[in-house]
């Protein structure tokens, strides 16, 4: 939320009133050359809300799960602007150097892991382990969402058959495509 570019696209969702957007900020204070206060000071929240978005803020961002889904069901319930969530974490939260810039782009140590993955009740001499119930809701999750494309790419060829002058020619891409040269 820190670049020029985002302000740019998220003042035009804005404007476009694009109500299916909904956009976590994860304000955890830290950049790569330590607090954000030294260079990033302003009001993120306002300078959303002048862009005509809903806004909502979980503090407890590092374990609060149920405010964090509490926030999600409200913004998505706002149809009618982008949404974006505030949402205050550490970085870097159960390691060593959690809340420092020394956590920011780089790998944590060995003993940090360890020590990291202990806490948080994983084998701390176990790498890259996924269990079992996360592989398997992520394939629901993703059968789900292939019906939900094949259920929308009918309704678009649908929509297509019935409004031929408002569809991109069927040997073309995007916008780009029509682009004269």
């Amino acid at each position: 939320m820190q670049e020029g570019v985002a302000s740019e696209a998220a003042s035009l969702a804005g404007h476009l009133q694009l109500g299916n957007l909904v956009a976590i900020y994860d304000d955890n204070h830290i950049s790569i050359d330590g607090d954000t206060n030294c260079s990033f000071t302003e009001d993120v929240v306002a300078r959303f809300k002048s862009y005509g978005w809903h806004t909502e803020i979980v503090e407890g961002g590092d374990d609060d799960l149920e405010a964090i889904e509490a926030a999600i069901k409200k913004c998505q319930a706002v149809k009618d602007k982008p949404s974006m969530i505030k949402l205050r974490t550490t970085i870097g939260f159960g390691s060593k150097l959690e809340g420092t810039h020394g956590v920011h782009g780089a790998p944590l140590k060995a003993d940090d892991i360890k020590q990291l993955k202990t806490k948080f009740g994983f084998d701390p001499e176990q790498s890259f382990v996924v269990p079992q119930d996360v592989y398997d809701l992520y394939n629901k999750k993703g059968a789900e969402g292939a019906a939900l494309e094949k259920e929308w790419a009918q309704t678009l060829e649908k929509y297509s058959q019935s409004n031929k002058s408002e569809v991109w020619p069927r040997d073309c891409n995007s916008a780009e495509d029509h682009i004269l040269t």
